[in-house]
């Protein structure tokens, strides 16, 4: 019965531990954003959100923003490319090249 009560003991700092850990870096992430002058309110998440959609905007590749951001999967950060407008208007379209080589008269 006594050990029972030391792995409740156990659980109780491990989880204790992780919730100051992870006040610790809300604090942190707090302070950066008074430091930096943002006014918006911003999670730790959002700033993630923005972080990739930016990387995707700029034409970083995929499969780069995917290793960044730890997914496992691709089309979990294919997502990005949906929040990403801007890339649309870069796109060429093979009929413009097209265009191009057409003989002239």
């Amino acid at each position: 019965m006594a050990f029972h009560r030391l792995g409740d003991r156990k659980n109780r700092n491990a989880n204790r531990m992780k919730f100051l850990i992870r006040k610790m870096g809300w604090s942190a992430f707090r302070a950066a954003c008074r430091k930096t002058g943002i006014g918006k309110p911003v999670t730790p998440r959002s700033l993630r959100h923005a972080f990739a959609t930016h990387l995707v905007e700029r034409g970083t590749n995929l499969r780069v923003v995917q290793a960044l951001l730890g997914h496992q999967s691709l089309n979990t950060t294919a997502v990005y490319t949906h929040l990403a407008k801007t890339w649309l208007a870069e796109v060429k379209s093979p009929l413009d090249s097209l265009k191009d080589k057409t003989p002239k008269s």
